[in-house]
């Protein structure tokens, strides 16, 4: 297979951080985002992605947002 290597940067308001929002949470549903947005039809094992998380607000950040 011929690989890509892709970085994002997610940046999200601090409001939905408050709210609950934690992307490290959701690595799986960002994978499955890019897969079925960028080849739908694939068959499985013609494509594949992995998603990382590299960097993250500390949790204590994140509970001081959320107010506790």
């Amino acid at each position: 297979m011929l690989k890509w290597t892709i970085k994002i940067d997610l940046s999200v308001s601090e409001n939905w951080v408050e709210d609950g929002f934690d992307a490290s949470e959701r690595v799986e549903q960002i994978e499955e985002l890019l897969m079925n947005d960028l080849l739908p039809f694939a068959h499985e094992g013609e494509f594949k992605v992995k998603a990382k998380i590299t960097k993250a607000p500390t949790q204590e950040k994140i509970r001081k947002l959320q107010g506790y």
